[in-house]
């Protein structure tokens, strides 16, 4: 959070925050959340939060399949891991800029260390690893989640 520079893990692209006055995002306009007129509950998010998702819904809204969307998928993933558009926001980028899927097993694996039991992700890793067309190390990642977790079953 905050300002400076993150690097990707996925993509060359290096994200500086604030995105508002990052010169790569200029030609975006931020898509605020719409909780209506009069929230019943409203959610107290971060500063940091709301801009990234307010610049995702942009891209989002643009269809823009590039390397800086695929690096702010990585930002939208950090902040809430369980963002289900982001996971296949995230994909369709992969997909489309023809990424290296198995560095992309790597960015799964990264996340899921924090957020093993995430149904999201794994279903990410399983469409990945379909897409790679081998099962590779699947086993043992498999093994291994469950070794550290009996129940997650995800």
């Amino acid at each position: 959070e905050g300002g400076g520079e993150k690097k990707t893990m996925s993509t060359p692209f290096t994200l500086e925050f604030p995105l508002s006055t990052a010169p790569a995002w200029k030609d975006i306009e931020p898509v605020p959340q719409d909780d209506g007129p009069e929230p019943l509950v409203p959610i107290s998010y971060s500063p940091h939060f709301v801009e990234v998702m307010d610049y995702f819904r942009a891209i989002l809204r643009k269809k823009e399949y590039s390397e800086r969307a695929l690096a702010l998928t990585e930002e939208v993933i950090q902040v809430n891991p369980a963002n289900y558009t982001g996971w296949l926001f995230r994909r369709e980028c992969l997909m489309m800029l023809k990424s290296d899927l198995k560095k992309e097993l790597a960015f799964i694996s990264k996340v899921a260390k924090q957020s093993s039991k995430n149904y999201q992700l794994w279903h990410h890793r399983r469409v990945i690893v379909n897409e790679i067309g081998e099962c590779g190390e699947e086993l043992d990642a498999t093994a291994k989640a469950l070794l550290e977790d009996p129940k997650n079953y995800h």
